[in-house]
């Protein structure tokens, strides 16, 4: 008979390139950030999202953490810990 696990599981973050670029049409967008921290001007950020979404990009990962990140459907799951029951 198999053994049964309660899973701890993490998922990571993402944003939708379409939804933010549909969202702020007429607002600044001020969340992103370079890599050494300095805010992203909304220009930037546009064009950020822009190029993401030439290139297929469905999403964009909130950290750069996750491993198993997919650019179509986010983070695929990491499994922190099995605890039999």
């Amino acid at each position: 008979m198999p053994k049964k696990y309660k899973v701890h599981r993490l998922s990571h973050m993402s944003i939708s390139v379409e939804g933010v670029l549909a969202q702020y049409k007429k607002k600044k967008i001020t969340f992103c950030s370079h890599d050494d921290g300095r805010p992203l001007t909304d220009a930037e950020a546009r064009q950020t999202f822009m190029l993401a979404r030439y290139e297929g990009k469905k999403v964009l990962p909130m950290s750069k953490e996750c491993k198993r990140f997919d650019f179509q459907t986010g983070c695929k799951g990491h499994i922190l810990s099995l605890m039999p029951l």
